[in-house]
């Protein structure tokens, strides 16, 4: 008999998580002489567990939720998902902005200092920067925004992703 987890209650209601394995011991070939039973208090790793899964269900929700546009960009600048308000501010689907990277959709004329501070961002130079650029809407008018970039990083530094906050500020700047 065995069990990766299963919560036990004290008598003072103290709750234990527990992995534990029951096995027979043999005095001979064919005679049981008991058991062992092999009990590991695991509480903490399934705490741990249920917070990271917590955490990851708020920055999911967060991030699909948001009132701003958000995205996660690989390291080579391409969408890889994106919250529907984005998609809303610049007009593609999540599904045609993954076959596209930020360049393909950056005015011209912005593309350089977005560049310049990607590679501040890349080098450690900066922690995340916060520029004014635009964007070429799918159906071809200009959208203004205020892009917030953030680097993911592992626990060498490496970059893993971008995380992107993008806010629409075209009335405004029409205004």
């Amino acid at each position: 008999l065995k069990k990766d987890e299963d919560l036990f209650t004290g008598p003072d209601g103290s709750k234990q998580w527990r992995k534990w394995t029951i096995k027979p011991w043999y005095k001979s070939e064919n005679e049981v002489g008991g058991i062992i039973k092999y009990t590991e208090i695991i509480t903490q790793e399934k705490e741990t567990a249920e917070k990271l899964k917590l955490s990851e269900r708020s920055f999911r929700e967060n991030f699909t939720n948001a009132a701003i546009g958000m995205a996660i960009l690989d390291t080579n600048g391409k969408w890889l998902k994106t919250n529907t308000t984005i998609c809303n501010i610049i007009g593609y689907t999540q599904e045609e902005l993954q076959k596209l990277d930020f360049q393909a959709i950056t005015h011209p004329e912005d593309l350089a200092s977005d560049l310049e501070h990607l590679d501040k961002l890349q080098k450690g130079e900066i922690e995340n920067y916060q520029i004014e650029k635009r964007y070429i809407h799918k159906k071809g008018h200009i959208v203004h925004v205020i892009l917030g970039v953030a680097a993911l990083r592992d626990q060498n530094g490496t970059i893993l992703n971008y995380i992107s906050q993008i806010v629409d500020i075209s009335k405004r700047k029409i205004a």
